[in-house]
């Protein structure tokens, strides 16, 4: 495989919930070699699917062949009944929470520039004022973002894509640019999270004296999965500590 050619992550949730139902099915295998063998092999993995689960499932998710109806699936196959409603649960939190987070970026660029623009045309038109300046005013002050909060609802609402027999035909990528003008916001932010590489780095990258650019999209979008997810737990650990000493 190509060094610039990588599945992306919405591809992996579904094969790697196969491999741990084959790992749990095998952990009590009769024979002694293959007991030790998958009892090792699933630690790690359950460290691992710790790790990475979440960004997965919501990759799937964003995936229009899958939506919520993916995690639906495949939690329940994988965990107690009540640990995996407890785990859709979460998911759908943080989707919405990550969600929420892109709407205020991206009102704030487009504030930023809607600023830029008027400043602008006021410059170029300054000589010559007319009533259209309190109707832009106007506007601004009676239209709102909050229709923007509503694509993530309307795309889950919506009856999955429909690919037919040939699954690899579909470009999930080129569904979202297509559909970018429908859900501005959540094309964004979905192309900022099937960016990240989920596959081990191929072999030719290892002599490779190259470095990966992050942009300030893919950074902010890292500070904002790290709070979603991890602040709480270490806001507990960091109280616990206090109260020891």
């Amino acid at each position: 495989m190509s060094g610039t050619d990588y599945p992306t992550s919405n591809l992996f949730l579904q094969e790697v919930a196969k491999i741990k139902k084959v790992l749990d099915a095998k952990v009590n295998n009769e024979d002694d070699f293959i007991r030790a063998m998958v009892t090792k092999m699933k630690s790690k993995f359950d460290k691992y699917w710790g790790d990475y689960n979440l960004l997965m499932a919501i990759a799937a998710i964003l995936d229009p062949r899958q939506k919520m109806r993916v995690v639906e699936f495949v939690y329940p196959q994988m965990y107690p009944h009540f640990q995996a409603q407890e785990h859709i649960s979460n998911v759908r939190k943080v989707l919405f929470d990550l969600y929420e987070e892109y709407v205020a970026l991206m009102a704030s660029i487009e504030g930023r520039a809607m600023e830029d623009c008027s400043l602008e045309g006021r410059r170029k038109n300054a000589p010559a004022s007319s009533s259209w300046d309190d109707f832009d005013i106007y506007c601004d002050e009676v239209e709102t973002n909050e229709p923007l909060k509503l694509e993530l609802v309307d795309y889950l609402d919506k009856s999955r894509q429909k690919t037919g027999v040939d699954l690899k035909a579909f470009d999930c990528l080129e569904w979202w640019q297509i559909n970018r003008i429908s859900y501005p916001v959540l094309s964004q932010m979905t192309c900022d999270i099937l960016a990240i590489p989920v596959s081990t780095v191929a072999s030719e990258a290892t002599f490779s004296a190259g470095t990966r650019v992050m942009d300030s999209i893919e950074l902010h979008f890292t500070r904002i999965l790290f709070k979603c997810c991890c602040v709480p737990e270490i806001g507990v650990e960091i109280s616990m500590e206090s109260k020891i000493k």
